[in-house]
């Protein structure tokens, strides 16, 4: 008798362990902390934008008074790559860049300018590079900066002449100068960003030899683009 009511006794706590337990108050889990994006590291990316300027060619050795310079406006894409090194420290984000375009921008214009009014020139950029540092604001996973550095441009410059004589001749050569600009950036995946940038960039003056006929005459030259880029980048 006294083993029976051991067994019951057993069984009715069994029974009642699970109401017991419905009864108690749950735990909420714990919210895991998201720590903020950073953007320290290496990345690579690509770009394509559009672009626009102005290239003034001036002849210095024309005769006092008589109009002497000769304007084309380029505009066409540009589109290459980049890469970059970002190191963070709190909410500031401090960079190096170096960026590479090719490019269509063309451009033509008509005198007047010494040699006599009706000759035309022609700009045409083939590629423009940059190196640039950057200092950027982060906001989590929006980052805002500006840049400078230096800037180089290569470009094809034709001068033709209707006559007489008529001739044409072109030189191709590499500017330097500078560049300044402003940008946008948001990390849309761990590892994945996308930005969209403005960039001013001049170059000048400088000096161009052409040679026609078997003679050559000086024209300088300078030159300002502006660029709006959108690009990727992939964090390494």
């Amino acid at each position: 008798m006294k083993k029976l009511i051991q067994v019951s006794a057993a069984l009715a706590a069994s029974l009642a362990t699970p109401a017991l337990a419905a009864d108690l108050p749950v735990k909420a889990p714990v919210a895991p902390v998201v720590a903020p994006y950073n953007w320290t590291g290496f990345y690579v990316g690509a770009n394509l934008g559009g672009a626009w300027g102005k290239t003034q060619y001036t002849d210095p050795l024309a005769p006092a008074g008589v109009a002497n310079t000769f304007n084309t406006d380029p505009d066409g894409f540009i589109g290459g790559g980049q890469v970059g090194l970002n190191y963070q420290i709190g909410p500031w984000v401090f960079g190096v860049e170096g960026e590479f375009s090719w490019s269509n921008l063309r451009g033509s214009g008509r005198g007047p300018v010494t040699p006599p009014a009706g000759s035309t020139l022609d700009t045409d950029a083939n590629w423009i590079a940059t190196a640039a540092g950057r200092v950027g604001y982060a906001s989590d996973r929006w980052l805002f900066y500006v840049k400078g550095g230096a800037a180089w441009i290569n470009v094809d410059h034709s001068f033709s002449n209707i006559g007489p004589p008529a001739f044409t001749t072109s030189v191709r050569e590499t500017h330097n100068g500078w560049t300044v600009g402003t940008g946008i950036e948001w990390a849309f995946a761990r590892t994945w960003s996308a930005k969209v940038e403005y960039d001013y960039m001049d170059f000048g003056p400088d000096s161009l030899v052409f040679s026609a006929l078997g003679f050559p005459f000086l024209l300088d030259v300078k030159q300002q683009i502006h660029a709006v880029k959108f690009g990727v980048n992939y964090r390494l």
